[in-house]
């Protein structure tokens, strides 16, 4: 711990004693991110859709390690906080790992492939933030070597956030979690229409948050044919996320009204890329519920870091130390919580 605490030191980085391990679950994933110097309403037209033929011209093309598993371990060692990532990586990955290793990321629980290719995302982002993803998953379901009891930190961990992997892998991530006594967020992202009716129901069931932005949430009600009210009723708390618009947080206490409490963005950030901005959102909450914080302040320490990861290009191409973050948070929010 001396050593962990030495090297965050050096690093200008936050300094937590002894830090809560989470297990993170998602996928790694090589991003290959450009920007339409344009809209995509000027290309796609809805009430032609059944005849789509288009292809996009850019300007640019970048390349970085993205994927939830990563981005969300990242963000989280960043702010001090100990992420166990659980996923698996191709054999062109190497150089993913030695970057996780170089911040300090346990990768122990991550499953090297040597026959498949790493999981890939093509990401178009148009002059409105909007986005258009191509996703080849690679041997992201190998994740299944990993399993949770043979995790030696298993007893240590409280929170387990389950990202987009596949959609069985999930599942099943979900209910090892929920038997091992964890309180499991729930983030189904853009495997979220890949869900069955009664798949999203156990899912949503055996998890305490459900984390989504405005599309997703849409979307999961229609197709659990529950309503956010059904489903807070159930004593889920419910994270929405509206990028420059901020996010949403839910809960509800037995027959007490639904409390939400409503967060702006950041204010006076230049938007470069919002690759990852969700993950570092995640990542910032989640540091707050291991540390005890109000659903408030978990909200806001998650808004902080996606301020940050949406100012450099690629979903891990940001960094901040101790006092960028605090003076970023009382600029935005007040006193600083730790």
């Amino acid at each position: 711990m001396l050593q962990y605490l030495y090297k965050l030191y050096q690093k200008g980085g936050f300094i937590i004693d002894e830090p809560q391990p989470v297990l993170i679950f998602g996928s790694l994933v090589g991003d290959h991110i450009t920007v339409l110097p344009g809209l995509f309403e000027k290309y796609i037209m809805p009430e032609n859709i059944g005849n789509l033929n288009v292809s996009f011209c850019v300007d640019d093309l970048r390349s970085s390690r993205g994927g939830t598993g990563g981005n969300i371990g990242y963000n989280l060692r960043l702010l001090g906080g100990c992420p166990l990532i659980v996923s698996a990586i191709g054999k062109n990955g190497g150089e993913y790992l030695r970057h996780l290793r170089n911040h300090d990321i346990n990768t122990d629980y991550i499953h090297f492939d040597e026959e498949l290719e790493s999981a890939t995302c093509f990401i178009v982002t148009d002059q409105n933030n909007k986005q258009i993803n191509i996703y080849y998953p690679g041997p992201t379901a190998k994740a299944a070597k990993i399993r949770i009891g043979n995790i030696k930190e298993v007893k240590e961990v409280r929170y387990a956030i389950v990202s987009p992997s596949t959609k069985e892998l999930m599942l099943r991530q979900i209910v090892e979690c929920d038997s091992f006594g964890m309180e499991v967020i729930f983030d189904p992202g853009q495997q979220t229409v890949t869900f069955e009716h009664d798949e999203l129901r156990e899912a949503i069931i055996k998890s305490k948050f459900l984390f989504g932005n405005r599309y997703e949430m849409e979307f999961i009600e229609k197709h659990s044919g529950w309503s956010k009210e059904d489903i807070l009723a159930m004593g889920k708390m419910i994270i929405t996320t509206y990028g420059k618009n901020g996010s949403l947080i839910e809960t509800k206490v037995q027959n007490k009204p639904i409390k939400r409490i409503e967060l702006p963005a950041c204010k006076d950030i230049l938007v470069k890329d919002p690759t990852g901005a969700g993950d570092a959102y995640r990542a910032g909450f989640i540091l707050g519920l291991t540390r005890g914080y109000s659903r408030k302040v978990c909200g806001q320490l998650g808004s902080v870091a996606a301020s940050f990861a949406v100012e450099a290009s690629g979903a891990q191409g940001h960094h901040f130390n101790r006092g960028e973050f605090t003076k970023r948070y009382e600029d935005n929010y007040g006193k600083f919580p730790f």
